[in-house]
C-alpha cells in the first residue's frame, strides 16, 4: 500500500541520523544520498553535544564563582562579628550591583570601548547622556547656546551609578562638597528615590526628576534634607566641578548669567530652600530672561509637560464641559419654569407650550478663562529670605560671568 512505503520512506531517512542502515541503497544516487547526510548529521551532532557541554561548563563556572563570592563575604561578615541586620543589607546591596551589572553592562566592562578614539567616544557618550540631561529645561537650551560644551560635559562630567534599596545618597545639613558622591546633580533614570526634610513628610521622588541643582550654581551648597532610595534605583551624576570648567572654556555661554540668576531667585524665596527644584513659574521667568527667543519658541513645551499650562486638547475638553455644564443648567431652569407657568396658565384656562431648545441655547454664551496656572500650596519653613541668609554664586561662574561683562 502507500502509506506503508511512505513509511518505509520515513523511517529510513530518520535512520540515518543515528547511522543505522533499514534498507540498503542500490544506485550510484542512493549511495551518495546516504554518505552526505550521515557526514552533515556527524557533524551536527557533535556541534549540538559541544554546545551543550560549553554551556553547561559556562553557567557551572559562573554558578561556582558567585558562590565563592558570597561565601567570602559571609566569612568577612563572620569574622567582623557584623549585625546580622546590617549582614543582610550588605548582602543585597552585592546582589543588586551583580544584578544591575548584568542588565546594564558597565562601559569599563567593554573591552573594545578602550580602543576607540577621543572623538568617538565623546559622540557615543553624547549620544547615550544628553537625552536623560534635556530633561531640565537649562541643558536644553545650553545644547543650543554651546553645543561643543554640553558633547565635552556628557563626555567627561557625566557617570551612571546605581543605588541599592535603602541606600542613603546624602544627608541634611552636609555640605554638597563632603558628600559621599561629592558636588553632583543628580538625574533620577530609574526607581524612585526618597526625600525627606526635617519636619515634613518623605517627598518620594519619580524617574524624570533632577535633584540638588542648588550645587550647580552655589559657591557652598548645604542639602536642606536627606535622600535615600526608596527601590532598587539608578542614577545620573553630572560632576559640578567639570561642568563649571568646561563651561568657562566657552565665552559664548549664558551659563554664567543664569547662574546669578539661580542665586537670586534663591535669595528671593520666601518657601523653605530645598533640594527638589522643580520648573515653576519662576525658573521659567528666569529661563526667558537668560535665554529669551530661543526658549519662548519651546516654553509652550515645558510649560504643558511641567503642568504650568494646560495642553490644547485638554482645554478643548474643559470649554467643552462647561459648555455642557451650562447646557444643562439652562434646560433644568426652563424646564422648572415652564412647569410653573403651565401651571398658572392651566388655571387661567389656557395653554403653554415650551420655547423650543435651539432658540434657548442660541442668546446662551459660556466663557473660561483658562490662561492662568494652578500651583500647589507649598510649605512654608526657614527660607533664604526670612532667615536672613544669603547665598552667593559659585565662585568659578562668577569670574566668567566678570569677566562676560
Amino acid at each position: 500500500p502507500l502509506s506503508t512505503r511512505y513509511m518505509q520512506s520515513f523511517h529510513f531517512a530518520i535512520s540515518l541520523f543515528f547511522g543505522e542502515h533499514t534498507l540498503l541503497p542500490r544506485t550510484f544516487e542512493e549511495w551518495l544520498f546516504v554518505s552526505v547526510t550521515l557526514a552533515v548529521t556527524f557533524t551536527l551532532q557533535i556541534w549540538f553535544v559541544s554546545f551543550i557541554t560549553t554551556a553547561m561548563t559556562h553557567l557551572e563556572i559562573i554558578s561556582t564563582e558567585r558562590s565563592s563570592k558570597f561565601a567570602a563575604l559571609n566569612r568577612f561578615m563572620a569574622d567582623n562579628s557584623v549585625p546580622r541586620e546590617v549582614a543582610l543589607k550588605v548582602e543585597r546591596n552585592a546582589k543588586h550591583a551583580l544584578a544591575e551589572q548584568e542588565r546594564n553592562v558597565p562601559e569599563s566592562k567593554i573591552d573594545l570601548l578602550k580602543v576607540i578614539s577621543d572623538p568617538m567616544m565623546t559622540e557615543l557618550h553624547y549620544e547615550i547622556h544628553m537625552p536623560n540631561l534635556r530633561l531640565h529645561p537649562f541643558f536644553r537650551l545650553h545644547e543650543i547656546d554651546d553645543p561643543p560644551g554640553a558633547r565635552k560635559c556628557c563626555h567627561s562630567a557625566v557617570s551612571l551609578f546605581p543605588v541599592g534599596k535603602h541606600d542613603v545618597v546624602f544627608l541634611a545639613t552636609e555640605s554638597a562638597h563632603n558628600s559621599f558622591y561629592g558636588p553632583r546633580m543628580l538625574f533620577v533614570l530609574d526607581g524612585e528615590m526618597e526625600y525627606h526634610r526635617p519636619e515634613t513628610h518623605p517627598e518620594v521622588v519619580p524617574p524624570e526628576r533632577w535633584i540638588s541643582e542648588g550645587a550647580m550654581w552655589v559657591a557652598e551648597w548645604v542639602h536642606a534634607g536627606t535622600l535615600r532610595a526608596a527601590s532598587e534605583s539608578r542614577l545620573l551624576a553630572l560632576d559640578v566641578h567639570k561642568f563649571q570648567e568646561i563651561a568657562k572654556e566657552s565665552p559664548q555661554t549664558r551659563a554664567s548669567t543664569y547662574a546669578v540668576g539661580f542665586v537670586d531667585m534663591l535669595n528671593s524665596m520666601e518657601e523653605e530652600v530645598t533640594d527638589l527644584m522643580v520648573y515653576n513659574k519662576e525658573t521659567a521667568e528666569l529661563l526667558e530672561s537668560v535665554y529669551r527667543e530661543d526658549f519662548i519658541s519651546m516654553r509652550s513645551d515645558f510649560d504643558v509637560k511641567y503642568g504650568l499650562r494646560k495642553s490644547e486638547e485638554e482645554v478643548t475638553n474643559v470649554k467643552s464641559s462647561i459648555v455642557s455644564l451650562a447646557e444643562h443648567v439652562v434646560l433644568h431652569r426652563l424646564s422648572r419654569a415652564s412647569r410653573a407657568g403651565m401651571e398658572m396658565e392651566g388655571r387661567r384656562g389656557s395653554t403653554w407650550s415650551l420655547i423650543p431648545r435651539s432658540l434657548t441655547l442660541s442668546s446662551v454664551t459660556a466663557t473660561t478663562s483658562l490662561g492662568g496656572a494652578l500651583f500647589a500650596k507649598k510649605s512654608t519653613g526657614a527660607s533664604a529670605a526670612s532667615t536672613g541668609m544669603h547665598l552667593e554664586v559659585v565662585p568659578v561662574v562668577s569670574e566668567a560671568t566678570e569677566e562676560s561683562k
